[in-house]
């Protein structure tokens, strides 16, 4: 038994140590060219004195020139994720004073108006936050330079973007529902806090999985197997977004600190070699949400491929 809990606690250090240790990842991101190529224009032969002549009167059409934009720089995106969060919190922050202050009804429509204005702008905000983790984590495949994943067609990619956001959600609740457990409080926060340091590590790797053509129950079956590892991985960012009780407080943390997590999960050593590895039992935590995931997605089916039928 004190074998197996050193085996465990020694993983839970590894994983989170790699993810700050991969943070010196970032100053290697932005070494590649800053300016990429928009349109390859075709290699023309030599021209001719008379060629050169008809191009500067405009007889001819002088052959297309390469256009080159300038690339997005990693630490920009970072500091453009860490500004917009920052931005959404102190909004948060002063609504929340607001509403705090004078009497009972005058606050409460005042945090019912608050509440309507700050919910689209987080939405936004989450749209465009996503569109700058994209940008980082092809900054991290372009400086590893590995080779090209297999490839993989483009239904089953989006069919299983697509049960990985269901899935998501359907963990979180299940996140939510643990801590509910008939048991000792402080029993249930631990498991929730399991729970919630698999989803951010499941959200850290998407990113490096995805682009290696790595499918959804390829990623469960890695997270189940190296458990402790990922668990430690993904626990900082759980505490730091974990701290206040304001789910969009909370939010605009996770969005701050997850970019850095992306980049970790590219250098991250999250297997290791059969003669290092200790063995620990596989514990399929991921099961109910997956039954969950399959019911709905029969479900759905159900519903659509009758009406197609009927058309």
């Amino acid at each position: 038994m004190s074998h197996f809990l050193w085996n465990v606690s020694c993983e839970l250090v590894r994983g989170c140590l790699d993810a700050f240790r991969g943070l010196w990842f970032v100053s290697q991101l932005d070494k590649d060219e800053e300016y990429v190529v928009v349109n390859s224009a075709p290699r023309s032969a030599p021209k001719t004195v008379m060629q050169q002549r008809r191009e500067q009167r405009g007889t001819i059409a002088r052959p297309a020139e390469r256009i080159y934009r300038r690339r997005e720089r990693v630490w920009k995106r970072v500091l453009q994720c860490i500004a917009t969060n920052a931005g959404v919190w102190i909004l948060v922050w002063v609504l929340l004073k607001l509403c705090s202050s004078g009497d009972n009804m005058s606050a409460g429509v005042f945090a019912v108006l608050s509440q309507l204005v700050i919910l689209p702008i987080f939405v936004f905000t989450r749209i465009v936050l996503a569109l700058w983790f994209s940008d980082i984590a092809g900054a991290c495949l372009r400086t590893l330079k590995l080779d090209p994943p297999p490839s993989v067609e483009l239904s089953t990619a989006i069919s299983d973007l697509l049960v990985s956001l269901l899935l998501g959600c359907v963990f979180l609740a299940q996140a939510i529902l643990v801590s509910y457990l008939p048991l000792p409080s402080f029993i249930c926060s631990i498991i929730s806090f399991i729970h919630l340091s698999l989803l951010n590590s499941m959200y850290s790797f998407e990113y490096f999985w995805s682009s290696r053509s790595v499918l959804l129950h390829k990623r469960i079956e890695r997270l189940e197997a190296y458990l402790p590892y990922f668990i430690g991985f993904g626990a900082p960012l759980t505490f730091v977004s974990t701290l206040s009780n304001n789910f969009l407080l909370n939010g605009s943390v996770f969005g701050t600190f997850f970019p850095l997590f992306i980049i970790s999960s590219y250098k991250a050593s999250w297997e290791k070699p059969k003669e290092l590895r200790r063995p620990t039992p596989v514990l399929n935590i991921f099961t109910p949400s997956r039954l969950v995931t399959d019911s709905f997605i029969n479900f759905f089916s159900g519903i659509v491929v009758p009406q197609r039928n009927t058309r």
